[in-house]
């Protein structure tokens, strides 16, 4: 048996490799593609939230390189474009996104939060890096500072964590859509602020240096919750003593000095960077309209692209192709899967034909049909199983920097497609054998 099956290798070397081939490019081709047109990925937990209008899904920079975003920020123009790029982002048609970062800090002047406190103490507002005032410099000038815990979230975040207030509006829609890059950011303190900061009063809040003036829009009901770290399903943490920043800022007219824009810019790339979650409905459709649209967008300002985590493969390697282009490498791709098919069973029946004599032979002397078709298996199982160990090497997931969760029924769909393989031809090989007249053989021997 094993010598039959060396001899039958050696003699179809050059077909058995090329198969091989044939074989490993239609089963990525076909992974990909059935990837890119059905739903193949597992939706993790950290990633998925269902609502009547569809599901919230993580999205993030793919390769993100702070590079490509932050050089922007040393000129008018590369900060318009930051702008122009988050609102057609965050608002894209049907699919808003909501951002989201908890448990962050921005830094307060001591003397100006002073005034506003009075005689009450501000300690259990601070953060538990910095418990007391410190020094900074901000604007080039030592300042005396106070790390006061903060929410960031855009509008749509703020709703859906259904955050209410006692007094003033809140954060809406149309708040934050300022005028001017000069205008007030409107801000939403935690209900243990109540009776201390008033509606309407206005103090400064800065991050990395950047100052942001900020006016007192709403007080938080008493025990409002948040998320704990921006998703919608993780634990929740009380945001009494923290102050809501409001992501998602847009602005009527851009005009103004560098240092005016430069840090909403700088702010709008925060939020891009910092767990942003995008809206899609149950369509396939709808995510690969969703997948190329972004890739659009990034192609129109020359910045990263934006990934949805809970797409597919498929969707996430032809995400820079039109949909006539995955329309043409489908059909290639059926076209060469049922050619390799068509390979391997006139391999099998030319091998059968062209073999009777030597089988005759073996059968003469004792050798049964069930071994002849064992060298059979085991020359389809040598042809396969190379494209088992090339698919599980493409498809490793810490080289397509893809979710690790994501990939299982990716290469459990490359197994079932080399064992099919298998299964199939062997079945062709033992009926063209088994339909072959041994007695003739014998007698003509």
């Amino acid at each position: 048996m094993l010598s039959e099956f060396f001899r039958s290798f050696r003699k179809n070397l050059f077909k058995d490799i090329l198969l091989m081939i044939m074989i490993l490019i239609g089963s990525v081709m076909t992974i990909i593609l059935c990837s890119y047109y059905f739903d193949m990925n597992e939706q993790n937990d950290i990633n998925s939230e269902n609502i009547e209008n569809g599901t919230w899904y993580s999205a993030g920079f793919e390769n993100f390189d702070d590079g490509d975003l932050y050089n922007s920020l040393s000129s008018i123009k590369g900060c318009k474009d930051i702008l122009s790029f988050f609102e057609k982002m965050a608002f894209y048609e049907n699919h808003p996104m909501f951002f989201a970062d908890t448990q962050q800090s921005m830094f307060a002047f001591s003397d100006e939060m002073k005034l506003l406190f009075r005689e009450n103490d501000f300690n259990k507002f601070l953060t538990e890096d910095h418990t007391s005032a410190f020094s900074g410099v901000i604007n080039d000038e030592l300042q005396t500072l106070i790390d006061l815990k903060s929410v960031h979230v855009d509008y749509n975040a703020y709703r859906l964590f259904g955050f209410k207030t006692v007094k003033g509006e809140g954060i809406t829609e149309d708040n934050t859509i300022l005028n001017s890059l000069r205008d007030d950011v409107p801000v939403v303190l935690g209900n243990a602020y109540e009776n201390i900061i008033n509606i309407g009063d206005r103090f400064h809040l800065s991050v990395a240096e950047r100052v942001y003036p900020c006016k007192v829009v709403g007080i938080l009901e008493e025990n409002t919750y948040c998320p704990e770290d921006g998703q919608t399903n993780a634990g929740q943490i009380n945001i009494d003593t923290y102050i809501v920043f409001p992501y998602g800022i847009r602005f009527r007219d851009v005009d103004g000095s560098l240092d005016d824009i430069e840090k909403y810019a700088f702010w709008d790339i925060l939020a891009m960077s910092n767990s942003p979650n995008v809206l899609v409905d149950d369509s396939k459709n709808d995510f690969i309209d969703l997948v190329q649209g972004y890739n659009e967008i990034a192609d129109e300002f020359s910045f990263p692209v934006m990934m949805i985590q809970g797409t597919s493969l498929g969707l996430n390697l032809l995400r820079s192709e039109s949909k006539e282009s995955v329309q043409i490498m489908l059909l290639v791709t059926i076209a060469l899967v049922c050619f390799t098919i068509y390979s391997l069973f006139a391999a099998v029946y030319d091998k059968v034909q062209s073999n009777k004599k030597v089988y005759g032979i073996y059968l003469v002397n004792g050798c049964s049909i069930k071994m002849i078709v064992a060298s059979y298996i085991m020359e389809i199982t040598i042809i396969v199983i190379p494209s088992i160990l090339a698919g599980n090497y493409i498809f490793d997931p810490y080289k397509l920097n893809y979710m690790v969760g994501n990939i299982t029924p990716i290469k459990a769909m490359a197994y079932c497609i080399a064992v099919l393989n298998i299964i199939i031809v062997s079945a062709f090989a033992i009926y063209v054998i088994g339909k072959v007249d041994t007695e003739k053989l014998i007698r003509e021997e």
